[in-house]
């Protein structure tokens, strides 16, 4: 089972049920975990995060005064650059996946453990793209990203993160697109020469990256002194990439073109004569391209043109073209589905949990974790796989091992007075701060079976102070049949290593005559 983390005797592993989801999706996936031995923490964690990065430089110069040793003034120019940032994030949560609460570890095993959420439908489209633009460096991102870790507190680590591809809902649904243009060009910037129309076909407003974009172009030049050259069909990009601060910053590329054949002045190519045009969807050197994407701090849009290039001086005039705009989704992951499960894989399978965005759960790295992530800190290592049962009570220790369990059984046979039936009552003592319960019920044979008298139940507040070498304890009396807990906490032992004594029972005569009347 694959996974990034050192520990030698356990992998784990993470991955969405699908390679992209759109946003306004739910994202289901599974969180396999497979070790050979037990692992010393006791909480699986889940982490989602999104976010958008955007980082720029602005090349500028500035010019001042400066007196040479000759004591002449002179002007002296020079090149500094600016820095931009922005950073927006959507969400950045951890949530517990599981807890083995009544261990300090996570037991040996094969483990499966399903998760789904929602996400939210405004999320832009996944992006990452860095280069230079204008001699200058830039730096555009939306990601996504679901991860998994349990973490010990002897830094021992298990860990696994996928990327989550995230596609934007489509504005419109895929189709054909259509366009044309009818200019009157001139030249030398006066002299008219006629008019050319261009119909043009796209035949879909949505690809991915590497797809083949087609196009059919119709040409009526009939009433144009001016031929077509070629016709120049490209694809083209627009980032614009914003700081926190508002600044923008904007670049422009030809991604990919093509050039295909003109037509002559005064003639056509229309119908079964029109001119097909190809343009693949990938960038300079065979580079995958990035995705369409709206962001708040990135934003990203593509469009297909078809440009007519008329013969002689026409600066002046507008020249025959259509342009469209498309929509490139993000491809799935190169990596995705590549999980190879471990030898006689037959995991435990878990409840799916679901999970939501909701502020309780957000974290920083600055920030304490969110509510039930850090139950197994300071947490002793797991104990071996075969131990040895500790002695009953640790030496050169006065007091009882931390914790001692005491079950009482009471059986009283009380004879009762006309109309009072057998009675059961429950006293106890506590520490500060801890509620008591006192039950009292009777059985009258002269009543129906199971009817039971008032007051059933009082809550008493007990406020005692027991205080013996830094321990605090408990004690109870009981009913017949009742069984109640004595426990001992000692500070001076370590956290957790409890230690239980046989059971005890104790048999309890009430003969202070019958029970009291209600």
């Amino acid at each position: 089972m694959g996974n990034n983390s050192s520990y030698a005797n356990g992998g784990i592993y993470i991955q969405t049920d699908q390679p992209f989801y759109i946003a306004g999706d739910t994202v289901t996936g599974k969180v396999h975990v497979s070790t050979l031995e037990s692992f010393p923490a006791n909480v699986l964690s889940l982490k989602i995060k999104g976010y958008e990065e955007s980082y720029w430089q602005e090349q500028h110069q500035r010019t001042h005064t400066v007196r040479g040793s000759d004591g002449q003034e002179r002007q002296h120019t020079e090149t500094y650059y600016e820095t931009h940032r922005g950073k927006n994030t959507f969400f950045s949560h951890q949530f517990p996946l599981y807890i083995w609460s009544s261990f300090s570890y996570m037991p040996a095993g094969q483990f499966t453990f399903p998760f789904q959420f929602k996400l939210m439908e405004t999320l832009p489209g996944s992006y990452y793209e860095s280069g230079t633009d204008r001699g200058c460096e830039y730096r555009a991102i939306i990601k996504y990203k679901v991860k998994v870790e349990i973490n010990s507190s002897n830094n021992k680590k298990l860990k696994n993160k996928q990327d989550l591809i995230i596609r934007e809902p489509l504005k419109t649904y895929v189709t054909s697109q259509y366009g044309e243009r009818v200019v009157k060009p001139t030249t030398w910037c006066c002299i008219s020469q006629g008019q050319s129309h261009i119909k043009c076909h796209f035949e879909r407003n949505s690809y991915m990256p590497g797809e083949t974009a087609r196009m059919l172009a119709d040409l009526d030049n009939s009433q144009c002194d001016l031929e077509i050259k070629n016709l120049q069909c490209s694809l083209n990009k627009r980032l614009r990439l914003t700081s926190n601060s508002g600044r923008e910053h904007l670049i422009t590329k030809q991604v990919s073109r093509r050039d295909f054949q003109g037509v002559g002045a005064h003639q056509t190519a229309t119908e079964n004569n029109r001119r097909s045009c190809e343009v693949n969807l990938i960038g300079t050197n065979g580079t995958v391209i990035q995705p369409s994407t709206r962001g708040r701090l990135v934003n990203c849009e593509y469009n297909l043109n078809i440009l007519a290039n008329l013969e002689g001086c026409i600066c002046c005039s507008d020249k025959p073209e259509v342009t469209v705009p498309i929509s490139i989704v993000s491809p799935p992951p190169p990596n995705y589905g590549q999980m190879q499960p471990p030898p006689n894989w037959n995991p435990q399978v878990f409840e799916v949990k679901t999970f939501a965005f909701t502020s309780d759960y957000m974290y920083t790295k600055n920030l304490p974790p969110p509510p039930g992530m850090n139950i197994n800190i300071n947490m002793p290592p797991p104990p071996p796989m075969n131990p040895i049962p500790p002695p009953m009570y640790p030496p050169n220790d006065p007091m009882p091992p931390p914790v001692m369990n005491m079950n009482v059984n009471m059986n009283a046979n009380q004879p009762t007075t006309s109309n009072q039936g057998n009675v059961n009552m429950g006293i106890g003592m506590g520490v500060p701060g801890m509620n008591m319960q006192v039950n009292m019920s009777g059985n009258d044979p002269n009543y129906n079976q199971n009817q039971q008298y008032p007051p059933q139940n009082m809550n008493v507040q007990v406020n005692q102070q027991v205080q013996y070498q830094d321990n605090n304890m408990q004690m109870g009396m009981g009913a017949p049949g009742m069984q109640f807990n004595f426990q001992v906490n000692d500070n001076q032992h370590q956290h957790n290593q409890n230690q239980q004594p046989p059971n005890m029972n104790m048999n309890m005569q009430f003969n202070q005559g019958p029970p009291p009347n209600f």
